[in-house]
């Protein structure tokens, strides 16, 4: 799966590293709806190097019901418990995404639906051995892939896409601008009404000591979380990195720490490793800057000439889709800290009128 996929589909999975699935072979046994033409699956296969290499990722139940929609449900694929192994040696029980009815005989993939193969393998760094055998496959003659679908339609599809995209990313903006309007009325409003109450408390004997207290805890919390809407999040745009396997720590810790509070440890460590490199914390870009468009340039280099604006749009298209999923994240964390901090201002208001009215 590319990282445009996951990032789009699951903003918060992590990538864990290459990983061979053996016993199987890489094949075109669907036709795709809506091009007619092959898309990928794996097989079984009994031959001695027969594999398949790919991308591991460690993802939450509701990522994986995202991507069963997106593969189609159980009409098209159904997903498969297999064993993989990463370059460090280490098995892992994964779930890969078998075709269900899959046809007689394979259908002839499409030539750019095997160039992003190729990218997606490339980008996630699979073995280079492997990574050629794919490339190959581009090398044979035309009539064994399928047509892709004629150039106009491609073109009107890639400048809807890319409109789209920015007027969506764009959107982003608007929303992250209004949950932010929207606090520092709550913030001003409640701050008027717990300084005229908050008055009416001290001049009251005698004063209620276990009110005021919650209420200035809830204050203090709505005052917390409205700061987290407010504070300032830079245009840093978004990055990926392999996670590094975890440490199975030195001998003496072996010796002297018990297994489980050892797995916690490595746990610890890894997830440490992960937020230190930065993918998750990286979240949130609205802005097109030069380097955006020489990765889309070079994402489209094997475009026809006359194709290579086409490519170029839907190259920046699935990047800004991309930053979409990740600054939604950002937004529902934010909008999440606004419900949280209303609540807590209303408990403390009304905590407030008690205190001055009892």
């Amino acid at each position: 799966m590319s990282t445009d996929v996951m990032s789009s589909l699951c903003p918060d999975h992590r990538f864990i590293g290459a990983a061979r699935l053996d016993g199987y072979r890489l094949a075109f046994s669907r036709r795709s709806q809506r091009t007619a033409t092959g898309v990928a699956d794996v097989i079984a296969d009994s031959a001695p190097n027969a594999c398949v290499w790919g991308a591991l990722y460690e993802l939450e139940e509701p990522d994986l019901k995202r991507l069963d929609r997106k593969e189609g449900g159980k009409d098209a694929y159904t997903r498969q418990d297999v064993v993989v192994r990463t370059r460090d040696g280490r098995t892992h029980e994964a779930v890969t995404y078998c075709v269900v009815n899959k046809e007689p005989s394979e259908i002839a993939p499409a030539r750019g639906y095997l160039h992003r193969l190729v990218r997606a393998a490339r980008q996630r760094s699979l073995p280079s051995a492997y990574v050629d055998s794919l490339g190959r496959w581009l090398l044979a003659p035309d009539e064994e892939f399928a047509d892709d679908e004629p150039p106009m339609v491609a073109e009107v599809r890639a400048d809807f896409q890319y409109d789209h995209a920015l007027r969506t990313v764009e959107r982003d903006r608007q929303v992250l601008a209004g949950l932010r309007t929207r606090t520092n009325v709550l913030l001003t409003a409640t701050s008027v009404v717990t300084a005229l109450l908050g008055q009416a408390v001290l001049q009251h004997h005698p004063i209620r000591v276990g009110l005021t207290v919650a209420a200035i805890v809830a204050f203090g919390i709505g005052l917390f979380c409205c700061l987290g809407v407010l504070w300032p999040i830079g245009d840093r745009g978004t990055g990926e990195r392999e996670v590094p396997p975890p440490d199975d720590g030195s001998d003496l810790e072996g010796q002297l720490v018990p297994e489980g509070i050892r797995g916690g440890l490595r746990r610890f460590r890894q997830r440490w490793g992960e937020w230190r490199l930065g993918p998750g914390r990286r979240r949130w870009k609205v802005t097109l800057t030069e380097q955006d468009i020489v990765d889309a340039m070079a994402g489209a280099e094997r475009a026809d000439r006359g194709q290579l604006e086409t490519a170029i749009k839907q190259e920046l298209a699935t990047l800004l889709f991309e930053w979409h999923r990740r600054n939604m994240a950002t937004i529902e964390r934010r909008t999440d800290l606004l419900q949280v901090a209303g609540l807590a201002l209303f408990i403390q208001v009304v905590l407030w009128a008690l205190a001055a009215m009892l």
